[in-house]
């Protein structure tokens, strides 16, 4: 596997309207433009200078708009790749605890670091595909500097209780906020309706057209992506079908492969 895949990417169109995930972290710069990136439950406003960072696992997807211009980079990242560029001294992966305890996914630089920050990208980009002699180097050396710039601004931000970018009023971001923290019980649409104080149906039309999944689609996800950390932790397929709420073991497998391409026990072997 990579251990960094990185890329600059052009609009042409909205993206990512469904939720999705993947094993890797996910860096989303935005060098212009706006966007809209939900993160589980929270949602931010992206703006040019905006760094998000996505967890492993997570679901989350990015709109940006047709008809604005937008450029962002966007990097995929194993948080051990980044422990083997730091030193005894120099922890870069120091920024995902600060981001953990302020509970955020989102840095903002400043104009000057924006700038920085872009002629770091640039560089990056332009050894990236290279195969010239040195330019593996010169990537390391990239992104080391990167990841250097990011720690710096995150440590100056880490006893701010503001986090710009984040909007927590959507009844959609509560109904999520709703399910994260019950998915693993037996929750119904009911629950969640009346946790909000509206229909079921007005809620599941408005889940859906922001999320682009229904709210029982979103559950089984949720409960998916525990489900292979459960495994990774020794649990039984058994217990977790039973302790996530699926209908039976076979319901399990099946959602399970759906989601993943895999069998469980496929997943298990892969992950040695």
């Amino acid at each position: 596997k990579e251990k960094i895949i990185f890329a600059f990417r052009h609009n042409v169109s909205t993206i990512f309207h469904s939720y999705h995930h993947h094993d890797f972290y996910e860096l989303i710069y935005i060098v212009e433009g706006k966007g809209e990136l939900f993160v589980d439950e929270k949602k931010y406003l992206l703006k040019k200078g905006d760094m998000a960072f996505v967890p492993p696992n997570t679901l989350h997807k990015l709109i940006v708009k047709s008809d604005e211009e937008n450029l962002r980079c966007i990097m995929n990242f194993d948080e051990k790749y980044l422990k083997s560029l730091s030193s005894p001294n120099t922890d870069l992966t120091r920024f995902l605890g600060i981001l953990n305890k302020r509970n955020t996914n989102l840095i903002s630089f400043s104009n000057v670091d924006h700038k920085r920050l872009l002629s770091l990208f640039n560089r990056l980009n332009n050894n990236y595909l290279s195969r010239d002699y040195g330019d593996d180097l010169r990537v390391k050396l990239s992104l080391t500097d990167i990841f250097l710039k990011i720690n710096s601004c995150a440590i100056e931000e880490e006893d701010s209780t503001i986090i710009s970018g984040f909007n927590e009023n959507s009844l959609v971001t509560k109904a999520i906020e709703f399910i994260d923290k019950n998915y693993q019980n037996k929750i119904t649409l009911e629950k969640i309706s009346d946790h909000l104080c509206m229909s079921v149906s007005r809620i599941s039309h408005l889940f859906k057209e922001e999320t682009g999944l229904s709210i029982i689609e979103y559950t089984i996800k949720k409960r998916l992506l525990l489900a292979k950390k459960m495994l990774l932790e020794g649990e039984s397929t058994s217990k977790i079908a039973d302790s996530l709420g699926f209908s039976s073991l076979p319901s399990f497998y099946k959602q399970f492969k759906k989601e993943f391409k895999i069998t469980p026990k496929e997943f298990l072997i892969y992950s040695k």
